[in-house]
């Protein structure tokens, strides 16, 4: 679904080629960096109100199975953003030794 929302905006942003299925190994995990991809490209393009909402006409049709997928993606997200946190921070202290040294 989010797939073919973007693809009416697809032109609007740079978004790079994201298979419609993925199968295989790891799949579960291509699918949610795709769904990163997705919405960081998105929000970098402001566009993310773009994007219809997303609701169920009733949450009692989640099941613990499928709560428990979602959980662990969150985990994962939380983790990942975590991790580019701290990369970010690497760079501004190697940006400024580097502007420090320039000058």
């Amino acid at each position: 679904m989010l797939l073919r929302d973007v693809e009416n905006i697809r032109h609007e942003i740079n978004l790079q080629r994201i298979p419609n299925r993925r199968e295989g190994e790891n799949r579960v995990t291509r699918i949610v960096d795709d769904i990163f991809v997705i919405l960081s490209c998105l929000d970098e393009s402001l566009k993310l109100d773009c994007l219809p909402r997303y609701v169920s006409d009733s949450p009692c049709r989640l099941h613990e199975g499928d709560i428990a997928v979602l959980m662990k993606s969150f985990e994962k997200m939380e983790n990942r953003m975590a991790e580019f946190g701290s990369k970010m921070a690497a760079i501004k202290v190697r940006c400024k030794v580097f502007r420090c040294n320039q000058l």
